[in-house]
């Protein structure tokens, strides 16, 4: 749809990323023009240029991998940031933070990458009050990250049991 006197829109093409039987895919003018359309991309949770630049890394069966991966581990390691946050081990959280943290940008996970930023920070400014609402927003975007993923890379979600390890808001 375009307003009276604008240009049209390039006409978008989907290229697929991971090859045969992924979903994932971006609309080429819409990635040019800076903007990731959520129903494809899920914006804000992945980051395609981080995801592309990995598969064009290795071959497709590494790629496959590397998620599988992520998927199998990631969930274990916010269950044990958030218990470390909840019994105040902050050292051993800002060494397991500062771990996934590093995968998480090498993947793409965006959402979780700055979570996990923000929590080093609060570690090494020392505000701890703080940690409580960044272990439950790490919980929510493991669920948001992991969504994506099997949506993008038919996947089943893996088990997250942090929620109960969560210590309350601000505390």
């Amino acid at each position: 749809m375009t307003r009276e006197g604008a240009e049209s829109a390039p006409a978008l093409r989907r290229e697929p990323l991971v090859g045969q039987g992924g979903r994932f895919a971006i609309e080429a003018g819409v990635i040019e023009a800076g903007v990731l359309d959520a129903g494809v991309l899920d914006a804000g949770v992945l980051d395609f240029h981080a995801l592309a630049a990995l598969q064009k890394a290795m071959s497709p069966r590494s790629f496959r991998a590397i998620i599988d991966t992520f998927m199998t581990n990631a969930p274990a390691q916010i269950e044990a940031i958030t218990r470390l946050i909840a019994t105040q081990r902050y050292q051993d959280t800002l060494w397991q933070a500062h771990s996934l943290k590093g995968t998480c940008g090498s993947l793409g996970a965006s959402a979780l990458h700055a979570t996990l930023c923000d929590i080093e920070s609060a570690i090494r400014t020392e505000r701890p009050e703080t940690l409580g609402s960044l272990a439950q927003m790490l919980v929510r975007q493991g669920g948001t990250t992991w969504g994506a993923l099997c949506r993008n890379f038919d996947l089943a979600p893996p088990s997250l049991n942090a929620t109960a390890l969560l210590p309350e808001a601000g505390a």
